[in-house]
């Protein structure tokens, strides 16, 4: 049985995610999230403290669902570790994937620092290890050199901070297929595969 309290945070939870889904982050404030909820301010505040920290909770939600429905696609994804790397590269690369919802309520403006940091710690969490799960298997079944953990990590981040970086300039049909063609060829030569087996597409 869900307690009483757990019913008013999960509350304030839907309704924030759906003003800030219809009218972004900024302009939602928490006397709107409390009125469409039919709740006083002084709850809000005692589960969360302040606005951004619910938008934390929900973010954490949406990336470890994602994560989740990774790992179920891959563990009944068939071929070697390549296919399972082609897939979840593909996956989280590809411009046109949808990403976290949470960090829609910023479409109209540039990602505040601290949402930017906190979503990446969230993929570091619980995507990093995902890549480093196939790069082991993959490392058992031959196709890819033994990578070790430090290599693997560091492969990670490099691509994790490089799409970051130009994730604007990623709108560009050009610029899109000559990062991802830059990418699938380091990618397939730290794993030590041989050329083009790697694909984003």
């Amino acid at each position: 049985m869900v307690k009483k309290s757990e019913e008013v945070k999960e509350l304030f939870i839907k309704v924030a995610d759906e003003l800030f889904t219809d009218y972004g982050y900024e302009k939602v404030n928490v006397a709107q999230i409390c009125s469409k909820a039919g709740k006083a301010k002084g709850l809000f505040f005692y589960y969360f403290e302040k606005k951004e920290n619910i938008v934390k909770i929900i973010l954490e939600r949406q990336i470890k669902q994602m994560s989740k429905g990774l790992r179920q696609m891959l563990t009944t994804l068939p071929g070697t570790g390549v296919d399972k790397m082609n897939f979840l590269m593909n996956a989280l690369i590809f411009r046109d994937s949808t990403g976290p919802k949470a960090l829609y309520y910023f479409k109209d403006t540039m990602l505040p620092e601290w949402i930017d940091s906190y979503s990446h710690r969230l993929k570091d969490k619980y995507v990093y290890p995902i890549i480093l799960k196939i790069v082991q298997d993959g490392s058992d079944e031959g196709v890819f050199r033994n990578a070790t953990q430090a290599q693997t990590e560091i492969i990670y981040l490099g691509i994790s901070q490089y799409m970051h970086k130009h994730y604007l300039a990623m709108a560009d049909n050009q610029y899109y297929t000559n990062a991802v063609n830059a990418i699938s060829s380091v990618l397939a030569n730290a794993l030590g595969c041989k050329e083009g087996q790697i694909k984003i597409k």
